[in-house]
C-alpha cells in the first residue's frame, strides 16, 4: 500500500461543493485515501494463475459490489511482489480503458481482492467510509470524466495527478452512515423496479423475435401445406417456398475493406460503416466515420449501396442489417456485403439471417475461441427459405403492422427504465452532496 505522498490544495469552486450544510467539509480525493495499484502477473508462469484470489479487471466492474472476478491468481503471484491483497471494504476505480469515454466505473469490494493495472483501489482514511465514498464517486462521475485524457494507442486514461485533485464534500461520519443506509434502502427498491421493467423488455423482445422468425421462415398462413426443406437448420417450410443457400439468390457476397483505413480518415468524404454501427436489422449511423474519395475509389468493387445487406464477421457474428437509402454510396470495414438479385426484398432476408434458425447455423459454423468469426463461404452457404417475391413484400407489410403492437409497450418500458435510472442517480447525487435532508430512520 502506498499512502498519498503529498497534500493537494482544495478547489472549492466545483458546483457539488457549493451550498453545503455548515457541518460538512471539503477536501480533495487524494488527501483522504491511500492508493493500491495493480498489475498483471506473467501469463507465462502458469503457477500464478487459476488460484483462489480474485484478480479484478475492468470487465468485472459492471456491478456495484465486487465479491469475485472472472480471473483468479494464486498465492505464488502474491509472493512474487507484483500484486497486493486489498482488504474490504475498498473502493475500486477504473483508470484506463475506452469505457472512460462515457463513464468511470466504481465498485465497492466485499471480499479480499487484487487488481490489474487499469484499476486503482482507494482505501479511505479515518473519518471517511468506503461505502459513502463509493456512492459519492458514482455521483461525481461527471467531475471524474472531465479529468479523463488520452493515453497510449488512443485509449482513455484517468491520470493520478488529476483525479487526486477532485474536490469532494464530506459530511460527519455519523451522517455518512445514515446516508449510506438511506441510499442502500432506496436504491434497492428502485433496482427491483428496474429489474421488473427489464424483464418485461426481455419478454417483449423475445415476442418480437419469435413473431419475425415465424413469419419469415414459416409464412403467415398456418393452414398452408408444409414440406421438409432438406436443410437441417430450416426444417419444414411452406410447400410452395424453395430452400436455398444465400449465394443462390445473391449477385455477390464479398468482404468489405480489410486493410487499415485510418490514414484515409477525413471529416467529409465517403461514409465507412463499422461493426459498431450495426445491430440486428438496423444500422446506427450517429457516429459514422468518413474516408477519402480517392482511397474509396481504389476499392470500388467493395462499394455498398442502398439495399445491400451488411453482416458482422467478428464478435456479434452473423448480425445483419440493410443499408438504408440515406447512404447512397458507402464502404464498410471488415464486414460482409451481400447484394441480392433484384427480385428479392433485402429486409425480408435481413430478418431471416437474424432469425434463430440461421443464427444457429452461424454459431455451429463459426470459428475462433475468444470471438466467433464467420467467412465469405460461411455466409454464402447460409440457409434461406425463399417465398415468391410478391409474398416476401406481403410478409414484410404484415410484420410491420404486428410489430407496432409490440413496439409501443416496448418503447414505454424502456422510457420507464431510463426515468428510474435518472431518478436513482439524482437521488444519490442529492444525498451525497448535502442537497437532500435524510429522513429519520424508522
Amino acid at each position: 500500500m502506498s499512502a498519498a505522498s503529498h497534500t493537494d490544495s482544495v478547489d472549492s469552486s466545483a458546483p457539488w461543493t457549493q451550498g453545503l450544510p455548515p457541518e460538512w467539509s471539503v477536501n480533495t480525493l487524494g488527501n483522504v485515501v491511500d492508493v493500491v495499484g495493480g498489475s498483471t502477473p506473467s501469463k507465462e508462469n502458469l503457477s500464478y494463475w487459476n488460484g483462489s484470489i480474485p484478480w479484478v479487471s475492468p470487465k468485472d466492474m459492471k456491478r456495484p459490489v465486487i465479491w469475485d472476478s472472472e480471473d483468479h491468481v494464486s498465492d505464488s503471484a502474491l509472493r512474487s511482489g507484483s500484486l497486493r491483497l486489498v482488504s474490504p471494504p475498498a473502493v475500486l476505480m477504473v483508470i484506463r480503458g475506452m469505457i472512460l469515454a462515457h463513464t468511470v466505473p466504481i465498485g465497492l469490494t466485499a471480499a479480499e481482492v487484487t487488481v490489474n493495472q487499469d484499476i486503482k483501489a482507494l482505501l479511505p482514511r479515518s473519518g471517511l467510509s468506503a461505502e459513502f465514498l463509493a456512492h459519492l464517486l458514482r455521483a461525481l462521475n461527471p467531475g471524474l470524466l472531465a479529468r479523463v485524457g488520452e493515453a497510449g494507442h488512443g485509449t482513455k486514461a484517468l491520470r493520478t495527478e488529476l483525479w487526486r485533485k477532485l474536490p469532494i464534500p464530506i459530511p460527519p461520519s455519523g451522517l455518512q452512515a445514515k446516508i449510506v443506509r438511506f441510499l442502500d434502502r432506496k436504491t434497492a427498491a428502485i433496482d427491483a423496479l428496474i429489474a421488473k421493467k427489464e424483464r418485461l423488455i426481455e419478454l417483449l423482445q423475445e415476442k418480437r423475435q419469435a413473431l419475425i422468425t415465424h413469419a419469415v421462415t414459416k409464412g403467415l398462413d398456418p393452414s398452408v401445406p408444409m414440406k421438409e426443406s432438406g436443410i437441417e437448420w430450416l426444417g419444414a417450410i411452406p410447400a410452395h417456398w424453395v430452400a436455398r443457400r444465400l449465394k443462390q439468390i445473391a449477385r455477390r457476397v464479398v468482404v468489405g475493406i480489410a486493410q487499415s483505413a485510418t490514414h484515409a480518415y477525413v471529416d467529409d468524404g465517403i461514409p465507412i460503416i463499422r461493426s459498431t454501427n450495426l445491430r440486428a436489422n438496423r444500422l446506427e449511423l450517429g457516429d459514422l466515420l468518413h474516408i477519402e474519395r480517392g482511397f474509396a475509389d481504389q476499392l470500388r468493387s467493395k462499394y455498398i449501396r442502398p439495399g445491400d445487406l451488411l453482416t458482422v464477421r467478428t464478435g456479434n457474428a452473423g448480425a445483419t442489417a440493410v443499408v438504408p437509402e440515406s447512404l447512397p454510396l458507402s464502404q464498410c470495414f471488415t464486414m460482409l456485403i451481400t447484394t441480392l438479385e433484384a427480385a428479392h426484398c433485402p429486409q425480408f432476408f435481413s430478418y431471416q439471417l437474424n432469425s434463430h434458425a440461421v443464427a444457429t447455423y452461424f454459431e455451429a459454423e463459426s470459428w475462433g475461441t475468444a470471438q466467433a468469426n464467420i467467412s465469405v463461404p460461411i455466409l454464402q452457404n447460409a440457409p434461406v427459405a425463399v417465398p415468391p417475391p410478391a409474398e416476401q413484400k406481403e410478409i414484410l407489410a404484415r410484420i410491420q403492422v404486428a410489430l407496432e403492437a409490440v413496439e409501443r409497450p416496448l418503447a414505454h418500458a424502456r422510457k420507464q427504465v431510463d426515468l428510474l435510472r435518472e431518478y436513482r442517480q439524482s437521488l444519490i447525487t442529492a444525498a451525497v452532496t448535502g442537497k437532500l435532508e435524510i429522513p429519520p430512520e424508522e
